[in-house]
């Protein structure tokens, strides 16, 4: 229970932090493709982490 607590709160906690709050130096957070190019960036992680997710799904299932 501690651990879904503390998982809402940091997602509360960075939702409500502004993007620039997460800007360093070498590229403009100010853009108005900064938010476009670091979605293709985070794009990767998110289509590995649907494999995961099925694959464990699938192993899972072939158990039973």
């Amino acid at each position: 229970m501690f651990n879904k607590l503390k998982e809402k709160c940091m997602l509360l906690a960075i939702s409500a932090t502004p993007l620039s709050a997460f800007a360093h130096t070498g590229h403009d957070h100010q853009s108005n493709w900064s938010f476009l190019i670091h979605l293709l960036w985070l794009a990767p992680l998110v289509f590995a982490t649907y494999i995961a997710i099925n694959a464990f799904k699938n192993k899972k299932n072939t158990n039973k």
